[in-house]
């Protein structure tokens, strides 16, 4: 009778330092739904019932080896088995009850921790038994005493680096683990089969000492968790990096002007396209209509890509439309002023290459500055040559006065400005597809519409396909104005 009782009593120490393992793993993860003095009345209560009914389990179990000792090995298995359904089924009904969250996302934290908990029972047992030949009771509580040790450390090290990861996990998928309900289930299949090997092998499975198996399966179950937590946190950070990117873009595109706008603008013609690469980019274009008769454009495309790229392409966006308000006639002095600003401010080391021309809708007079961009292409009469420009710096490389350069635009010139996506697009051979190219199709257009429609239709042709790292932007002016 004395053994009996410490043999409970022993039993009853492993199962509460599990339950107290295992409530303290879930209240951090997990987000009560009562009190804290209320939880742990809950959760002791919940281990008072336990108690009552892994004692009924342990005296069915003693009854039935004192009464049939030949089937020992099969009534072990079917305890134990009844042992784990009891305590599983027990912590997580209170966890379900005790805590928010969806029925799935509570059944896989509380399994995965449950899981943990019992391994870890099973595997300090195992090492005391094989170390110390002591009776059962005795053995029962030595365990209790390393199973202590190893919990402490495991809820240490599972607070330090897990239990961040599955509360994000868990937020992030708004409690829906319904997917990969699949992993407890076959976790505790195998764990009841491997149990059954081990009470029916004498210790070993396929010459495999016994907890050798224990800690391999342990370690697996252990990884295969964390791979799951790790796996969708990280899936899921990239799923808000593509909704932040796919954010920008939009935002990159809606600040655009639409040329459509200046349809029905007397003296000329206009039309834009951008052709937006995988990647956020920095690549813009303006139109800024100042009087009746003046009309500023502006093409620029920032180094480097992602969203510190679009964010300085909005910056230096609205600092030239403020400059060509307030110096319209001098496009050097605006580039200028524009290129202090940002000197002052340009911690990110990026700098914009910017084109930008001033035209007289009455008279066709054209002043422009160019800051390191490509240079636009003048097609006047069936012939397309690259612009003059001054060779100078991108804006927020270097202090430099930009200057203005002038010229006259005749009726039915066309001015086709473009970034170095266009001519540094490649194919699959790593091609460019280069200025030359580009000019042979633009001398086959007459209006800004067919001219940028063809270009992008042969850049197509030339990539087959290939995906571009940069943004293909292009603005075309016609000049139409009766001399």
């Amino acid at each position: 009778m004395n053994d009996f009782l410490l043999n409970w009593a022993g039993s009853m120490g492993m199962i509460f330092l599990i339950w107290l393992f295992c409530a303290a793993m879930v209240d951090l993860t997990m987000t009560r739904r009562y009190s804290r003095l209320r939880t742990a009345a809950l959760w002791a209560g919940g281990f008072l019932i336990l108690v009552v009914l892994t004692s009924l389990v342990d005296m069915i179990y003693e009854a039935c080896v004192f009464l049939i000792p030949s089937g020992y090995d099969f009534i072990s298995f079917i305890a134990d088995s009844l042992f784990v359904a009891v305590v599983g089924l027990g912590f997580i009904f209170v966890s379900w009850r005790i805590y928010r969250g969806t029925t799935s996302s509570k059944f896989f934290i509380a399994s995965f921790i449950l899981f943990i908990g019992l391994s870890i029972c099973d595997l300090s047992f195992s090492i005391i038994h094989m170390i110390f030949p002591w009776d059962l009771y005795q053995l029962k509580f030595a365990t209790c005493v390393l199973i202590l040790i190893i919990l402490t450390l495991g809820l240490i090290l599972t607070n330090r680096f897990l239990i961040k990861t599955m509360q994000e996990t868990n937020r992030d998928l708004r409690g829906d683990f319904r997917d990969v309900l699949f992993i407890p289930l076959a976790v505790y299949l195998t764990y009841t089969i491997l149990s059954c090997l081990w009470n029916s092998q004498e210790g070993s499975i396929f010459l495999i000492p016994e907890i050798t198996t224990r800690i391999i399966f342990i370690i697996m179950v252990i990884l295969l968790y964390m791979q799951v937590f790790y796996g969708i946190h990280k899936a899921i950070k990239h799923i808000h990096i593509d909704e932040e990117i796919r954010l920008a873009k939009d935002v990159q595109s809606g600040i655009l002007p639409d040329p459509d706008l200046f349809e029905n603008l007397e003296g000329v013609k206009i039309h834009a396209a951008i052709s937006e690469s995988e990647l956020v980019g920095g690549d813009f274009y303006d139109i800024i209509r100042i009087g009746d008769y003046h009309l500023a454009f502006v093409i620029a495309d920032v180094s480097g890509k992602g969203i510190s790229a679009a964010l300085m392409m909005m910056r230096v966006k609205t600092m030239i439309k403020m400059s060509v308000r307030a110096l319209f006639t001098q496009p050097g002095r605006m580039l200028t002023m524009v290129n202090r600003e940002i000197m002052e401010n340009n911690d990110t080391c990026r700098f914009v290459t910017v084109f930008l021309g001033l035209l007289n809708l009455k008279n066709g007079g054209f002043a422009y500055s160019c800051a390191g961009h490509t240079h636009p292409i003048l097609c006047r009469s069936g012939t397309c040559t690259p612009l003059p420009c001054e060779k100078a710096p991108g804006l927020g490389i270097m202090d430099h006065e930009y200057i203005s350069q002038r010229t006259v635009l005749k009726r039915n010139d066309t001015l086709f400005l473009y970034t170095d996506g266009v001519t540094e697009a490649q194919n699959k051979l790593g091609e460019m597809y280069g200025l030359d190219r580009l000019l042979s199709i633009v001398e086959k257009s007459d209006d800004p519409k067919t001219m940028i429609n063809s270009v992008t239709e042969d850049t197509a042709v030339f990539t087959e396909g290939s995906s571009q790292t940069d943004d293909m932007t292009m603005l075309a002016i016609q000049y139409t104005q009766e001399e």
